[in-house]
């Protein structure tokens, strides 16, 4: 039943704090913000096209996390690095700069900072401006969101209270209209998408494609302050540019043609267009990236007259340049920023390096790939299958009986979005259409309660197990070897029952959540990006739990691993040092297999050898004094000592400036030499790593090469002592 009553198309938004936050912003301070969030929220609205104003409510949250947002009643989850660039200024992680160029905080971890900071000056006014950033901007990464039964009713131009059938289907194509990048400002488009799929029972996931067949532009534009996006272009910028427009070999459209040529190599569809727009909402020296309609969180950029290094600052510094730690927005990766007067010694130093553009281009590639998955609509499936079926008809026509351009499409989006290549569409139909025999290709044990969602979900899965080469390449690389988190059968269990509740547990979802954040951090902060292993039928509930907030962990499936890849099984929790060394342990072997290839031995675990000159070099990570992983490169000339003291100065003295320690065993009555170096495993990087086994190598063969021709002297001395002996033996025998 309905009332007449007209009611307004109001967005309830419920900021939920922990204790701290909420305490600094008591009294006016809560009102700013308050009120500050409508205003850029209700800018959102009129910039998607959505109906609605905000009123925005401060709450405590029982939660880990800093702050949780609430639309319309339901959490909106967003990834925890995102909290980085809502405020740059959080103290730096001790751990991240000993250990690694990467890393990962657990919602418990951000909150300890955001109380640090809380402590320091004026955390009145700190609060509001991470707060209030940090609330727009999970916002506009689940725009979905904001769109409940008013705005669609808005829509219809039904503004009586009461739901019923076409106003469920409006809110359903609006959400899923705004999640892949396309605005809502074409209603009479989109009305009349709506009332066709009425007309012809169209589910909402097909009105949806079709809707967006119609809106969306098939553009990225990278968005700067014109001030800064002059300096990055070297002329003033008062418009919108298209990359193609700038000069031939500027260095940013170079730079924007690799991000187009990556995107077809990915998708094997026409590169969207290019553009950079200035905008004077972003301060300057910040970027966005907006794909379609939609712009995704603002992200800080280097100083246009400087370089960036893709090494820690530690490392950089350590070589005495002048260096600013910055971390990559997307990826959590950190570089260096030095001087463009630095140049020089990088390039003397043999250490790649970019300028601001081309780390403007990465930026923008890094965010598209983000959101690669709203490129594809049903005209680019069509696209494919087109191009497919020149040489290929009898299976284009195959899959396209087995399934809908829809389902396609659906499937193809979710395939990109965790970075499998799509361009080898032939291959992606085979798998799609293949049945074996008398086996049970797709059991039911995590699907997803709807229908629509389970045939996508069990088209993808077989997919992907057909695809398990080249997912596992992907992973592995050349290397072989992927540092994994498995998830128990408990944990697994737990995330189908959230999958397929309708109405699934906050408290519950942070609960798992956490449990994987804390080992994911842990891993990372001993410098590994594992993968998380589950068994077949947990896969997708694990990775439906995880991709907003971990969105650059991959879950693999245990069928999705190829027998010849070595899995090393991190621990999840109370083991430190254990995941320490196995990590630097994998580290070792990937140096150690770019610079040996075959030749390299594995002789137990953390245990290496491979060829060096005379001798064979051995290299083994071990802990040491409970506290830190060494890593010790040794070889053992294969010569026998003599105990003189002629050769043990020379061993002592003979190499001081090279760090490498030449000690004498004893083996049955025989003095060995052993030359070894020993690095520590934390800090270990490649050039250290190739350092160490040269100079082993090295002395070694000079301690081979000195014994040996002592001996000979020595030997020689023996020979010329017993012929003398022997001859005056004989010249006495002959005076007798």
């Amino acid at each position: 039943m309905t009332s007449s009553r007209n009611f307004s198309a109001v967005v309830p938004i419920r900021l939920e704090l922990v204790q701290p936050l909420l305490a600094a912003l008591s009294g006016d301070a809560g009102t700013r913000l308050s009120t500050r969030v409508e205003q850029e929220v209700a800018a959102l609205l009129a910039e998607l096209g959505v109906a609605g104003k905000p009123a925005v409510e401060l709450a405590l949250g029982q939660t880990t996390r800093p702050v949780r947002v609430y639309v319309h009643g339901r959490a909106v989850p967003y990834p925890m690095r995102l909290l980085q660039s809502a405020q740059p200024d959080l103290a730096p992680d001790l751990g991240l700069r000993s250990r690694s160029t990467y890393l990962v905080r657990s919602p418990a971890a951000w909150t300890s900072l955001v109380e640090e900071r809380l402590n320091a000056a004026s955390p009145a006014e700190w609060a509001v401006s991470f707060v209030s950033w940090l609330a727009l901007n999970v916002i506009r990464l689940a725009p979905s969101c904001l769109v409940g039964d008013m705005q669609a009713a808005a829509l219809l131009g039904d503004r009586k209270e009461g739901a019923d059938s076409g106003r469920a289907l409006a809110r359903e194509v609006l959400a899923g209209l705004l999640d892949l990048g396309a605005g809502l400002h074409s209603k009479a488009a989109i009305r009349s998408s709506i009332a066709v799929g009425m007309t012809v029972g169209a589910s909402p996931t097909q009105v949806t494609e079709q809707a967006f067949r119609r809106l969306r532009s098939y553009e990225v534009s990278l968005l700067a302050h014109p001030d800064y996006l002059g300096r990055l272009l070297g002329s003033a910028v008062t418009e919108t540019i298209a990359s193609d427009e700038l000069p031939p070999g500027h260095a940013l459209r170079q730079q924007f043609e690799y991000v187009a040529e990556a995107v077809k190599e990915d998708l094997g569809l026409p590169p969207p267009r290019l553009r950079l727009v200035p905008d004077r909402s972003l301060s300057p020296g910040w970027l966005a990236v907006q794909l379609h309609d939609q712009r995704g969180w603002s992200v800080r950029g280097p100083r246009p007259d400087n370089l960036i290094v893709p090494e820690s600052a530690r490392r950089i510094s350590q070589r005495g340049l002048e260096t600013r730690a910055m971390q990559d927005p997307y990826t959590g990766e950190e570089w260096a920023e030095v001087p463009a007067a630095s140049g020089a010694i990088l390039d003397a130093a043999g250490i790649p390096y970019l300028d601001a553009a081309a780390y403007t281009a990465i930026v923008a590639h890094l965010a598209l790939r983000r959101r690669v998955g709203t490129l594809i609509g049903p005209a680019e499936v069509e696209f494919l299958l087109a191009e497919l079926a020149v040489d290929h008809p009898d299976l284009v026509e195959l899959a396209t009986r087995l399934c809908s351009i829809t389902e396609l499409t659906a499937v193809l989006r979710d395939l990109v979005r965790e970075g499998i290549p799509i361009r080898d569409s032939r291959t992606i139909l085979e798998q799609l259409v293949l049945r074996e025999a008398g086996s049970v290709i797709d059991p039911d044990d995590d699907h997803p309660s709807d229908d629509a969602s389970r045939t996508i979900w069990r088209l993808t899965r077989r997919i992907r197990r057909g695809l398990q080469a080249s997912i596992s390449w992907q992973q592995a690389g050349p290397y072989r070897r992927l540092l994994a988190l498995r998830t128990d059968g408990e944990f697994q269990r737990r995330a189908i029952a959230m999958l397929r509740s309708t109405e699934p547990s906050e408290q519950e979802r942070e609960q798992l959540l956490d449990e994987l954040f804390e080992a994911v951090q842990q891993a990372s902060r001993a410098g590994a990006r594992p993968v998380v292993i589950t068994s077949d039928s947990g896969r997708w509930a694990v990775r439906h739990l995880i991709e907003a907030e971990l969105p650059e962990i991959s879950v693999l499936a245990e069928s999705e691993i190829g027998n010849e890849i070595d899995v090393v099984l991190l621990p999840w929790t109370e083991a430190r040092m254990t995941v320490e060394l196995l990590v630097v342990r994998d580290r070792v072997a990937r140096f150690l297999t770019d610079m040996a290839g075959p030749s390299l031995l594995q002789d137990g675990p953390g245990t290496f050898q491979l060829s060096g000159g005379f001798v064979t070099v051995t290299v083994e990570a071990n802990p040491w004094d409970d506290e830190k992983i060494v890593v010790t490169v040794s070889a053992r000339p294969g010569v026998q000592v003599a105990a003189t003291s002629a050769i043990f100065k020379w061993i002592a003295t003979g190499f001081p400036e090279r760090g490498v320690q030449v000690l004498l065993e004893r083996h049955d009555n025989a003095l060995k030499p052993v030359c070894s170096m020993v690095l520590l495993g934390d800090f270990l990087d490649p050039e250290e790593l190739e350092f160490a086994l040269a100079t082993v190598t090295s002395v070694a063969d000079q301690v081979q090469v000195e014994v040996e021709r002592q001996n000979q002297v020595r030997n020689r001395a023996r020979t010329s002592d017993g012929a003398r002996a022997r001859s005056g033996a004989s010249v006495l025998g002959r005076a007798k």
